[in-house]
């Protein structure tokens, strides 16, 4: 579950399958505490809401913020990004129109 959680968050922008194939220390370190923490959030789940303890609960929301922000593209992490047919390391493109004239003359 925690795996899908940080997919769903980041699939669409960082390869997390990649990721998740890496082994020892060449592991992402922050991916691995979003695991750890959402792991042990979610192995609370079937006792009452008052027994899981506070700090659980707050790592829990602390990680959703931090997934929150990647998903949106206001946190960087270092992880793969999906490369694209052409090998652009991103789905985004930037660029604009030529400016526009507003003069009637």
């Amino acid at each position: 579950m925690a795996i899908g959680m940080v997919r769903d968050a980041c699939g669409q922008r960082y390869d997390i399958t990649a990721e998740l194939s890496k082994t020892g220390s060449s592991r992402n370190a922050t991916l691995i505490r979003w695991m750890a923490t959402l792991t042990a959030y979610l192995l609370y789940g079937s006792i009452a809401d008052n027994d899981v303890p506070e700090r659980v609960v707050k790592n829990y929301d602390d990680v959703m913020s931090e997934l929150r922000l990647v998903n949106s593209g206001k946190m960087s992490v270092q992880l793969d990004r999906i490369s694209d047919s052409t090998g652009k390391k991103t789905r985004f493109q930037f660029g604009s129109e030529t400016r526009r004239e507003h003069n009637a003359f």
